[in-house]
């Protein structure tokens, strides 16, 4: 008996350690409603613009505000996990190929000896192939019907499907901002803006550079090192803005 035991569980457990069982994680999205969020003053853009009076320049500095129109997705989030043994159907075939296997020493005990050696071929067929291949067949029938799904909720989420800024006020630039500008022979210092927003400097004092693309004189202007556009004041044109995060 222990004989034909350790027959069994031999290739059993050989066998069955082979039957892995796999565990698969999917991310499942279910549309609930839209919704619509609006964040106020996300940018600020500090925008110059001059008058030439005679031979003074005054250059008036504004900042326009920048808000974002943000549309969500909000869906709810829940994560199926699946779990299965994916070759335990192939070892399942391998239990019904030794239990096959085990007919021809059934014929050969049951109807072609007797005796001893009767009972040596059913011995042989029993312990080696059918018992096995049984064995191996119900542990692998076993272990398909393990196999499961379960849903888990996570909860909502919100995904970003449009976003767009758009102007939404001009403010008067105010505080103690250092205004230069570029000109011919280097960076002048044109001095602090004034509480109304402006501050003005002399074309005597400052040469201008001039753009040989649009045939015009223009000054570069800078507000705390950092550029906030392009002057020509002989004409009405002004170019470029800074732009800061809030």
């Amino acid at each position: 008996m222990k004989r034909y035991l350790l027959l069994i569980m031999t290739p059993l457990t050989l066998f069955s350690g082979c039957i892995s069982q796999r565990t698969y994680s999917t991310p499942v999205h279910k549309h609930l409603f839209y919704e619509v969020e609006i964040k106020n003053d996300v940018t600020r853009r500090i925008r110059v613009h001059s008058k030439t009076i005679g031979t003074t320049v005054t250059l008036r500095f504004s900042e326009e505000k920048f808000c974002r129109n943000v549309e969500y997705d909000v869906e709810k989030l829940s994560i199926t996990k699946t779990y299965q043994a994916p070759n335990a159907k192939y070892f399942m075939g391998i239990g019904g190929l030794l239990m096959a296997l085990s007919l021809p020493s059934y014929y050969m005990g049951f109807f072609r000896s007797e005796g001893s050696a009767s009972a040596v071929h059913i011995g042989i067929g029993s312990g080696l192939f059918f018992l096995p291949g049984l064995a191996l067949s119900a542990y692998s029938f076993y272990r398909l019907s393990q196999e499961r799904s379960e849903t888990q909720a996570i909860g909502q989420v919100r995904r970003v499907i449009k976003s767009r800024e758009y102007p939404c006020g001009v403010l008067v630039l105010k505080g103690e901002h250092k205004v230069e500008i570029l000109t011919k022979s280097g960076p002048h210092v044109v001095g602090v803006i004034h509480g109304t927003g402006t501050a003005t400097f002399d074309i005597k004092m400052a040469k201008p550079l001039y753009s040989e693309s649009r045939q015009d004189f223009y000054y570069e202007v800078f507000v705390d090192k950092e550029s906030v556009g392009l002057i020509y004041p002989f004409t009405s044109r002004t170019s470029g803005a800074k732009s800061t995060e809030m």
